[in-house]
Formats: C-alpha cells, sequence, structure tokens
C-alpha cells in the first residue's frame, strides 16, 4: 500500500495506482470464452488462439452468493488467473468490509502490521482511523451510504507486467520491514488486482457504475505460509 495524496489518491490507498482495462461485461456470463473480435472485423478462416495467449478478461467467470455460501456480493474474473477461489472470497470479504465501514474486519484480511505500518507512514493515530478516513473520502465520491454490490476484477496484472513489479517491489520492501526477511521466503504466490470496469454500487435512488465515479481499487494479494493476505 503506497501513501496517498488528494482524494483521487485515496480512492487507492488501501491498495494503489491505476489503470483502467474495459473487459467484456461479466453480467449474465458464465465461463464465457472466446477473443475480442470486433462486429465486422474481417477473422482469416483458420484464425486460432491458444487460451493460455488470450488477454485477461477472455474466459470469464461470475459467482453469486445464491449459489456460494462464501460470497456476500456477485463477483466476476478470468477464471484462468485464479485456480484458489480462497483469493476472490478475500476479495469479496475486503468489499464486505469496506461497504459496512468496518475497520475490524477489514483489518483481519491484511497482512500483521501491515495495516499499522501504511497508518503510521501516512500520518494517522491508527489503522482504524486509516480505514474510516478511507471510507469517508470514497463517500464522498460514491454517495453517503454507498453498497458495492457487483464486484468486476477487470484486471489481474502479469506479474512480469512494470505496473506489477513496482507493486511487489514496494510491498516486499515492507514486509521485510515489518516481519524480517526471512518471510519473503514464505511468499508462494502473488498478484496485483484491479477492482473497476463494470463494478457497480447502490444508493437509495438506483445503481452506478463505480469508475464513473472514483478510480479502480487495486489490491495485491500474497500467499504467505499457506495464508492469503491483502496488501
Amino acid at each position: 500500500m503506497e501513501i496517498f495524496k488528494g482524494n483521487k489518491r485515496f480512492i487507492s490507498a488501501l491498495a494503489a495506482c491505476t489503470m483502467i482495462l474495459s473487459a467484456a461485461s461479466c453480467s449474465g456470463k458464465e465461463d464465457f470464452s472466446g477473443a475480442n473480435i470486433v462486429d465486422g472485423q474481417d477473422i482469416p478462416d483458420n484464425y486460432n488462439v491458444a487460451e493460455e495467449d488470450m488477454p485477461y478478461g477472455s474466459k470469464v467467470t461470475e459467482l453469486r452468493p445464491e449459489t456460494d455460501s462464501n460470497l456476500h456480493n456477485t463477483i466476476c474474473f478470468d477464471s484462468r488467473y485464479f485456480s484458489d477461489y480462497n483469493e476472490i472470497y478475500k476479495i469479496d470479504e475486503y468489499i464486505t468490509g469496506l461497504n459496512e465501514n468496518n475497520p475490524e474486519y477489514i483489518k483481519n484480511l491484511f497482512y500483521p502490521e501491515y495495516l499499522e505500518y501504511t497508518a503510521s507512514n501516512s500520518g494517522f493515530d491508527s489503522a482504524d482511523e486509516y480505514i474510516s478516513s478511507y471510507y469517508k473520502s470514497l463517500q464522498e465520491m460514491l454517495g453517503e451510504g454507498f453498497s458495492i454490490d457487483y464486484i468486476d476484477i477487470s484486471n489481474c496484472f502479469e506479474p512480469d507486467s512494470e505496473t506489477a513489479q513496482s507493486h511487489f517491489d514496494y510491498t516486499d520492501s515492507v514486509i521485510a520491514e515489518i516481519a524480517g526477511t526471512k518471510t519473503l521466503e514464505k511468499v508462494t504466490s502473488k498478484k496485483v488486482v484491479e477492482i473497476g470496469g463494470y463494478t457497480t454500487y447502490q444508493l437509495a435512488d438506483g445503481v452506478y457504475q463505480f469508475t464513473n465515479h472514483a478510480e479502480p481499487i487495486i489490491l495485491r494479494i500474497y500467499q504467505i505460509d499457506g495464508e492469503y493476505y491483502l496488501l
């Protein structure tokens, strides 16, 4: 997590950085796969793309609370990037904690002492104050009583990309500082994900698209010593 500056920066504060990838809409589609071809484009008869060569969003899965009791919200993602749904559940839990403005719930999702470290370096007295301030800033942009109800994981950055590497470098340095360099040897997977695209939230007067009013949320997910944590 990076130190924020200003409201726009703050919307990424429990995550960091931004970039919008407009993936195909997930609504009503499950396990959809295929290339994103512009209508009317002349496609060669022998056109063929291996699944692993397709960009993020080419194989979409949508999970709903009605069919998965682990979820609080409907969530959409490219299943090729998430072999373990526990990562998906962590993201859903984070959004739930954010909707409820529940600092204690959110703190339990993050690596121990990570939010305390970030809060201190951002000028806050506690992680609770840091989370509540983030919520208030988000509420100013979305509206009072907002509730994110549809989560579109619109990107999972390739691990060798410049964006992912910059996040990993920062997060690794914080982990080393708060838990020691040997902890990094226990990291078995790490991802940088974006919540944007077709993510929606509810207000009393209707449903709105999240990215029309705020920057996408960026989260880092690390598996450390067998457990998944947000950072």
